[in-house]
């Protein structure tokens, strides 16, 4: 990258061209920054020396690798290859554990070894990236999170949407099947005078059609056990997949039943879940006929109020369906997934 390029820019500078970039593309200076922040990031993870371990997967992906979803999307969902993490596990089984309590064990040393290794190594090469590009950001990490904390150089928006760049990694898959694709920056014009102004990288990326299936046995799981965990950014799922059918996407996936098996074999190992009346969830039962994307009671309410935040940050940028609208997008999503 040429040493004039925007993030070298002084913060004046910065908020003048984020402006520009505004006008042009009628999406919020705040989340424009952040969005040239996520793909130096993504450069960088990339170009590491460990980057060949590693798969960008998530809603970020579906946004800046394919295309497939017109929202801001703002964690980095990172797989580092389980071959690679945990080599010692899988060399009799393979990469899927034959038992769930081997499962267990397994998941209790690989997220061991992966926030050692994130201590060990991501945290010190980014803090020497930007020691180099004498940014002033914080780095940070707990467990198997790292966060970049910056300045913004512009009014922000929401506190729904922070300034601050998430890195959740996981190592429990290799995070195949994966296609090699270029990320570029939303306030990129595409223009060959401009090349090298804009952050731009080149990432292992998880097929969207795979992400659909992770997107998919989420919402089941919320459907059946009434919980959201984390942050309870929960609604972004819903409409995200709503997307992928629309782009055809999810067309692709619920007709590559070895796909869907996959994922159902890898899920009901590593990530056993209980319903609400406490038994274990069958994740080839609900891709095999029984899967629930249509949320109810208090649960349907607190997806639908999530949902209103997101439309109020102006995280979607253009399709904005109302919460019921895509409610019954998902009801035909579901009906079709459990009629093949």
């Amino acid at each position: 990258m040429p040493i004039r390029s925007f993030i070298n820019l002084s913060f004046e500078e910065k908020n003048s061209a984020l402006d520009d970039y505004s006008s042009i593309t009628g999406k919020h200076p705040f989340l424009l920054e952040k969005d040239i922040w996520i793909v130096w990031v993504l450069d960088c993870l990339f170009r590491a020396p460990f980057g060949y371990n590693l798969v960008f997967k998530g809603g970020t992906s579906l946004s800046k690798a394919y295309g497939a979803i017109d929202r801001f999307s703002e964690d980095i969902d990172l797989t580092y290859d389980i071959r690679a993490i945990g080599k010692d596990l899988i060399e009799e089984t393979g990469v899927i554990p034959k038992t769930r309590s081997q499962a267990k064990r397994w998941t209790k040393e690989i997220d061991r070894r992966l926030a050692e290794w994130i201590s060990d190594v991501v945290v010190p090469y980014l803090s020497i990236e930007l020691n180099n590009q004498q940014f002033d950001m914080e780095i940070s990490h707990e467990g198997t999170v790292a966060k970049l904390m910056y300045n913004p150089s512009t009014q922000i928006q929401t506190d729904y949407i922070k300034p601050e760049i998430s890195l959740e990694f996981g190592a429990r898959s290799t995070g195949e099947p994966s296609h090699l694709l270029k990320i570029t920056c939303d306030a990129d014009s595409r223009s060959p005078e401009n090349d090298g102004w804009l952050p731009t990288a080149m990432a292992r990326v998880m097929t969207a059609e795979r992400t659909f299936w992770e997107k998919a046995t989420a919402i089941h799981i919320v459907c059946l056990g009434g919980k959201i965990r984390g942050r309870g950014h929960f609604a972004r799922h819903y409409y995200d997949l709503m997307r992928l059918e629309k782009t055809g996407y999810a067309e692709n996936a619920l007709n590559d039943r070895d796909l869907a098996q996959t994922v159902a074999e890898h899920k009901s190992k590593f990530y056993m879940e209980r319903d609400g009346k406490g038994n274990w969830i069958d994740y080839r039962k609900a891709l095999n006929g029984s899967l629930r994307l249509v949320p109810t009671g208090e649960i349907r309410e607190l997806i639908n109020n999530d949902y209103d935040h997101m439309v109020d940050a102006g995280m979607l940028y253009s399709d904005v369906p109302t919460f019921n609208a895509l409610i019954d997008q998902l009801a035909e999503i579901e009906k079709r997934a459990n009629s093949i």
